[in-house]
């Protein structure tokens, strides 16, 4: 279950922006304004990832992006793992890549916290099309 500190959170139709969002639609995130310090206050949105088994994971994001939304920091299991900047001059998507992560079978918390955003955003907006994890079979 998706869990949002604050405001607006659901489905939103992508198809009338191209074919590259899965099932035509992405998770849409509309948050307050972050407050800069102390972290905890940053609006949130917890995620459930789950994996079927204990083990090494290959995890991936792809987010929305457009001219009115913000910046976000990716935390897996309490532990922050990447920044992304989800603004963009027009609508598209963009994988943001997370590394590889030890998981355990079941659910893993993962945290979006929007912390601001580009001088040229005119929102806060955060916009999630899919959660990759692919488990590592063999090290690269």
């Amino acid at each position: 279950m998706s869990r949002a500190t604050a405001l607006f959170l659901a489905a939103q139709d992508m198809q009338g922006f191209g074919p590259q969002w899965s099932g035509g639609a992405q998770l849409f995130w509309r948050p307050p304004a972050p407050v800069d310090q102390p972290i905890r206050n940053w609006p949130s949105l917890t995620l459930p990832l789950e994996v079927p088994d204990d083990g090494l994971y290959s995890l991936a994001l792809d987010f929305t992006t457009a001219p009115d939304y913000g910046n976000v920091r990716v935390f897996l299991r309490g532990n922050a793992v990447a920044d992304f900047p989800a603004y963009g001059t027009g609508v598209g998507r963009r994988e943001v890549v997370l590394g590889r992560h030890q998981l355990k079978a079941g659910s893993n918390q993962l945290i979006l916290a929007v912390f601001g955003k580009q001088e040229a955003s005119s929102n806060f907006f955060v916009g999630l099309d899919r959660i990759t994890a692919r488990p590592v079979t063999a090290p690269e």
